[in-house]
């Protein structure tokens, strides 16, 4: 007959272990692909507002104008007359990964400013033109770890169209909406 054991077996033990170590692996990378769809989500929500103020200046026959501010992690626009401040998500932030280069259409220099826009005081001044032109400039985004980065640009050209890219594995990839 055999006697009954009060403990667990080595066995035991290093099957729950590793159960417990899988489980956490996927808690971890769903949390980075939170930190994505945040960043995607703003991107998204920026360059809605962007062609927005774009087709209101065309429409209205006005130049419109919008503005943002870094350090309040904000951009503002006119709406009716009244100032809108829409503030990104805690986890995404006006910013850049390290080491990256830009502008996203011909990666050649150091990102060195997450907005490229002109400054007016403490913001950065997107201007949308009657004809629809804006003035050029890109607006980096990033997720607050630095994992992962975003960019809206809007090139010299003659027909001013914004451009949505992500950053993926050292290089910018073009989203089309």
């Amino acid at each position: 007959m055999q006697k009954k054991s009060n403990g667990f077996s080595l066995l035991e033990i290093l099957i729950t272990v590793s159960l417990l170590l899988i489980i956490a692996s996927f808690a971890v990378a769903n949390f980075s692909f939170f930190d994505k769809f945040l960043l995607n989500a703003e991107t998204s929500k920026l360059f809605s507002v962007l062609t927005y103020q774009q087709q209101k200046a065309i429409a209205s026959g006005k130049q419109k104008q919008m503005q943002i501010n870094i350090e309040k992690n904000c951009f503002i626009f006119d709406e009716n007359g009244k100032n809108i401040v829409e503030k990104l998500n805690d986890k995404v932030i006006f910013g850049f990964i390290p080491d990256a280069k830009g502008p996203p259409s011909s990666p050649t220099k150091p990102i060195t400013s997450a907005i490229t826009f002109a400054k007016e005081n403490e913001n950065f001044v997107i201007k949308f033109a009657p004809d629809g032109k804006i003035n050029c400039g890109t607006i980096y985004l990033t997720s607050k770890n630095k994992k992962f980065m975003a960019a809206i640009s809007t090139p010299i050209s003659q027909v001013s169209l914004l451009r949505k890219y992500v950053y993926k594995v050292g290089r910018w990839e073009l989203i089309r909406n």
